[in-house]
């Protein structure tokens, strides 16, 4: 067979199909708003759905007929986003398929197939798709070191997916396949897990066993590796995976009373653009417990922004929650908040921040460009042109970044943005006679930092930039 080029995108909606086909549920890879607080800022397709459709590409080309792996060798070597497309090449070597898997620049999967014709009747136990729950969280290292997983799949489900694997004789190790994202997305490491690889062989007997068993074989505490051993019914070998930072949490507005005094801000009207969550969350915080009157905006996290202002009434104190989103300030349908009289604006909108370390990306830029650019012009047009005459002088926060000072490798079109929205608030500065502070802040503990060694404790910066502005 020559190499064979494909193109892919897969759904949402794909990967929610392909949640009940293997039973992996990991909101990674599924749930937008949880996946928004992984360092990858949004869903990402299962790794195993990548491989399998990539198998599904040879199964049309009849490579899989008769046949099952002998041994498999697996790299995902990066994310696939979400609704992105990406390309797989396979080339057929003399004993062995070589798959490689591109999202742009990006190389996201790496396999090496060697196929044997396949040995014994298949087996595999037929059953419904597997029913919605959330992932496991057993820490790290894990306090779950061994378990076991049923092998059974849904054909319906999986000839809706996989039209071509549906229709192979043998299929028992796409059962087995399935169980180690399973394993994995679920059990261990579970809810912070990444599948970073694995090296499987077809086992020497068949096997009619109805679960993969897992043992954790190595711990890598220092950069928080994990490898399991498997044995299913025809594969066993060994899966590697990662264990994600987890989800930073600010700290509570009790901790913080006596971070500010209680009056400090008691005459300022304040609006957080971007506080449901990260440093716009503590910055709502930290002005509540000063005593201003804090109105802080969410796009998605309704259920976070809830859970702030529950803090507040918690130790007698009051903040508001208002839906807003600055790409979309322009519709009176999704921006319904009165932007007049605030005395302070504090900007903290942003999209995903991603390492880019390939060639430029003009589409990452315009991302950023959305929320730091265009976005935040539009949020100062709406503050200007429904300001009361006799309103006081408003003073804005737009943070940038330390990197425009101290270059890092692979964030240039993110520094680019930031740069960009320096230029335009001297600008906007100047047109409108306001103030707007542009400090460029280190690199502090965030959901997007969260996996940084070097990262910051926000507190102190941010208490001292909030200072500044209420000088």
């Amino acid at each position: 067979m020559d190499a064979l080029n494909t193109d892919l995108l897969i759904s949402l909606a794909d990967s929610q199909r392909f949640a009940e086909l293997s039973g992996d549920f990991n909101p990674l890879h599924i749930d937008p708003h949880r996946a928004r607080r992984t360092p990858f800022g949004t869903t990402v397709v299962h790794g195993a759905h990548v491989l399998l459709s990539a198998f599904e590409a040879l199964a049309r080309q009849g490579r899989l007929g008769g046949m099952e792996p002998e041994g498999l060798t697996v790299a995902f070597s990066g994310p696939v986003r979400t609704g992105i497309p990406f390309s797989l090449r396979i080339q057929d070597d003399t004993n062995c398929l070589r798959i490689q898997g591109h999202c742009g620049d990006d190389a996201v999967l790496r396999v090496t197939l060697v196929l044997r014709r396949a040995k014994g009747t298949s087996w595999v136990e037929e059953a419904a798709d597997f029913t919605a729950q959330d992932p496991q969280d057993p820490g790290f290292p894990p306090a779950v070191t061994e378990g076991a997983t049923p092998l059974r799949m849904n054909p319906k489900t999986l000839r809706a997916l996989f039209p071509a694997l549906a229709q192979l004789e043998e299929r028992s190790w796409i059962a087995d396949l399935l169980a180690t994202t399973r394993i994995v997305g679920m059990h261990c490491p579970g809810l912070h897990s990444v599948f970073s690889g694995m090296t499987l062989h077809a086992l020497a007997t068949t096997s009619s066993t109805s679960a993969m068993r897992f043992t954790v074989s190595g711990i890598d505490e220092r950069v928080r590796v994990l490898r399991l051993h498997v044995r299913g019914a025809r594969l066993g070998g060994t899966l590697d995976t990662l264990f994600r930072s987890r989800y930073v949490q600010q700290r509570p507005l009790a901790d913080l009373l006596g971070e500010v005094p209680r009056e400090a801000f008691r005459e300022a009207r304040v609006l957080v653009v971007g506080g449901s969550r990260g440093l716009g969350e503590l910055t709502a915080k930290l002005i509540t417990a000063g005593g201003g009157d804090v109105t802080f905006t969410y796009a998605r996290g309704h259920e976070e922004a809830e859970r702030i202002v529950d803090e507040t009434r918690a130790v007698g104190l009051r903040c508001r929650a208002e839906h807003m989103d600055v790409l979309d300030l322009a519709s009176t349908r999704t921006h319904r908040l009165p932007l007049a009289d605030y005395s302070h604006v504090y900007f903290f909108a942003s999209p995903s921040i991603r390492r880019n370390p390939s060639r430029w990306s003009s589409e990452l830029f315009e991302q950023y460009c959305a929320f730091y650019v265009s976005g935040f012009a539009a949020l100062v047009d709406r503050l200007i042109r429904e300001r009361t005459p006799r309103a006081n002088p408003l003073r804005v926060l737009y943070p940038s970044t330390v990197f425009l000072d101290r270059p890092e490798p692979g964030f240039l079109e993110y520094v680019t943005a930031k740069a960009a929205g320096e230029a335009l608030c001297r600008q906007l500065s100047l047109k409108h006679r306001m103030q707007i502070a542009t400090p460029r802040l280190p690199r502090v503990l965030t959901d997007q930092t969260s996996a940084s060694s070097d990262a910051a404790d926000p507190l102190p910066v941010l208490l001292d930039v909030i200072r500044a502005q209420h000088a």
